[in-house]
């Protein structure tokens, strides 16, 4: 970064008076406020709004682990997935749901790719993905 230090100081004190960030000791970390902003950001997208009962439906006549995953700026990040365990994840895990990953790197992702490959599915598109199965609406 190109900014000296006062500018980075004065950023880090604006967004920790905002309440974006937490200083402990020497370092910053992001503060909660950011669960209630991915909440928000979930609940009000489209994909989530049509899609929740769906996965949920899908996940119970299954019993297996599905998703729904929405796609923005090149990534597919998961919004909804069924027999999410949080209690299975060593407390280091670096990759907790929801994520936020490239699409190539999981089964909803590469349907996707696929799918704008033969221009069959929209932006707002559901895909949604069951074990190793893909399923799209």
């Amino acid at each position: 970064m190109g900014d000296t230090k006062s500018t980075l100081h004065n950023h880090l004190q604006t967004l920790e008076q905002l309440g974006y960030l937490v200083q402990q000791e020497e370092k910053y970390r992001l503060s909660t406020k950011f669960l209630h902003l991915g909440r928000e950001a979930r609940n009000s997208h489209e994909v989530f709004l049509y899609g929740r009962e769906k996965v949920k439906r899908l996940g119970e006549q299954s019993d297996a682990y599905c998703q729904l995953v929405c796609e923005e700026n090149g990534r597919g990040t998961i919004l909804l997935a069924t027999r999410w365990q949080y209690e299975d994840l060593p407390p280091t895990a670096k990759h907790v749901y929801p994520m936020h990953e490239y699409l190539h790197t999981n089964a909803p992702g590469r349907q996707f790719s696929h799918s704008f490959l033969r221009n069959e599915l929209k932006k707002s598109s559901i895909v949604t993905a069951c074990q190793k199965t893909q399923i799209k609406r």
